[in-house]
């Protein structure tokens, strides 16, 4: 019997990642959706993420040497860090176009992260630059 795993796991242009270990430098990719999404030919190593109006981030494509496993790594790092994301916290990506990726996050208890409070606390955290001409 022919397995379809695509009504069997109802694999699209998303999948989703449970953020388990904060030092993680990479995000597995399901073997389903990888298939599903780029038939067996490897996308551009080069990945943008993009959280909502946020930020863009660039991570890398990986794949092991047989192939059996693909990963986001290369970057992944600094989305945990600017996203604050915490452990047991929820992260949805969806696949816009072979090398571009939309994320959302999801707190434990389901609440999404707010991206533009997100957005106003980096804002705020960066320092005015002041400019001084000489008369």
């Amino acid at each position: 019997m022919f397995l379809n795993l695509n009504q069997k796991y109802n694999i699209g242009n998303c999948f989703f990642y449970s953020v388990r270990d904060l030092s993680s430098d990479y995000v597995p990719v399901p073997r389903a959706f990888y298939f599903y999404n780029y038939h067996d030919i490897f996308p551009s190593k080069k990945i943008t993420t993009q959280a909502g109006d946020f930020r863009e981030w660039e991570v890398t494509f990986g794949w092991s040497e047989n192939g059996k496993k693909y990963f986001l790594q290369g970057g992944w790092v600094n989305v945990l860090r600017d996203l604050r994301l915490r452990r047991k916290m929820v992260v949805v990506f969806k696949l816009v176009c072979c090398s571009r990726y939309e994320i959302v996050a999801y707190h434990k208890d389901g609440r999404g992260v707010d991206f533009d409070e997100l957005q106003q606390v980096a804002n705020a955290a960066t320092p005015a630059h002041v400019v001084v001409i000489d008369s």
